[in-house]
């Protein structure tokens, strides 16, 4: 299938290559801020902002295309956690009818707006930021410098794939050499299965693992974020890192959970409803051991025909992990009646309880 401009946007973003241009008057800080006397939802001073990915989206609550972004704002607001990201509303209007607090307020409840929003009758904050249309959002990196401006309606994913870029920022690769996993008293090993969502769950909830980050492996570090992940352009698989004391639990019986709950390791290039090279079967070794126990499972479980169709797991050495945006990390635990988890995930779960008992713990905190 063919990226659409969308994706190759993003793409260029993760490369590092330069972002659209921002006009003359967009201001470099979130400094206007201060300026603001009326609030609606709380306010939002920088000096609380720091140390966030924050959207300034300045609106007017009768504006068609403005509520048009509106949805993909309340799903940034609801998904990703308030220490990454913040939003921010600016209220400019456009008629005299939308100069009336009142009428403001009750816009906000009608659609769902529930983060700070600065009431700005006087345009003030509007010729302080430089906007030119509604609604522009101005994207700014935890630092409070600003990396982006999106303007319109027709945002194709952009500004979502700005905000995972800047709040992955913080989150370098973590190149794991075998020396170095020889000289800790755990060890790591990368498992690929399909959406990390489920396969990070139950890795969390087994006995002597301590710790386990949902991620990418198998591309490059450019192009080591979701929304570039999801074209299956990029060589990376969605990957969970599980770091575990081999004196409380062996690879064998890692890999036993991995091959009969997490995953299913016929399916080639997918996994249930996600389809694609991201979503494949691979095993990601860092130590020698690693690799031959993988390698005799595979062997084994094929020779007793233990699936009814080929096991098509690769085994590979890492080359290296690189962690995923921070609202992937846990996404079971704290959404655990979203639709895809319910479906999807739950019954893996109650799986490794019915499978594994002795291997089932509660959930990694």
């Amino acid at each position: 299938m063919k990226p659409s401009l969308a994706l190759l946007g993003a793409l260029a973003l993760a490369l590092g290559l330069p972002a659209a241009s921002h006009a003359a008057g967009n201001s470099p800080t979130l400094a206007p801020l201060e300026r603001a006397s009326d609030w609606i939802n709380g306010t939002a001073r920088p000096a609380s902002l720091a140390g966030k990915v924050v959207v300034v989206d300045v609106f007017t609550f009768g504006c068609i295309n403005c509520k048009n972004v509106t949805p993909n704002l309340r799903t940034l607001h609801r998904r990703v956690s308030p220490s990454d990201l913040a939003i921010v509303g600016v209220h400019t209007p456009e008629t005299p009818y939308e100069t009336d607090r009142a009428n403001v307020v009750r816009a906000l409840k009608e659609q769902n707006i529930t983060w700070p929003v600065a009431i700005d009758n006087a345009h003030h904050l509007w010729d302080a930021f430089g906007v030119d249309a509604w609604p522009t959002q101005l994207v700014y990196d935890r630092s409070g410098k600003l990396r982006d401006v999106v303007v319109g309606d027709s945002q194709d994913g952009r500004l979502d794939a700005i905000v995972r870029k800047l709040i992955s920022e913080r989150q370098p690769a973590r190149r794991v050499k075998m020396r170095e996993v020889a000289a800790s008293h755990s060890e790591r090993i990368v498992l690929a299965g399909g959406c990390f969502w489920g396969v990070e769950a139950v890795f969390d909830r087994v006995k002597g693992v301590s710790h386990v980050v949902s991620g990418y492996a198998g591309g490059k570090a450019a192009t080591a974020h979701y929304e570039i992940v999801s074209t299956g352009m990029t060589g990376h698989a969605e990957s969970v890192e599980v770091t575990y004391d081999p004196s409380k639990v062996s690879v064998e019986q890692l890999l036993r959970v991995y091959f009969m709950v997490a995953h299913d390791p016929t399916e080639l290039n997918r996994q249930g409803p996600d389809e694609g090279s991201q979503y494949r079967s691979e095993i990601y070794y860092t130590t020698p051991e690693q690799k031959k126990a993988a390698e005799a499972m595979i062997a084994s479980f094929e020779k007793r025909h233990a699936f009814d169709k080929p096991i098509v797991t690769k085994v590979e050495a890492l080359p290296a992990f690189y962690p995923a945006e921070a609202y992937h990390q846990h996404f079971l635990d704290r959404n655990p009646t979203y639709p895809y988890i319910v479906y999807n995930d739950l019954p893996k779960l109650e799986k490794l309880k019915k499978t594994f008992p002795d291997l089932t713990v509660a959930a990694l905190k």
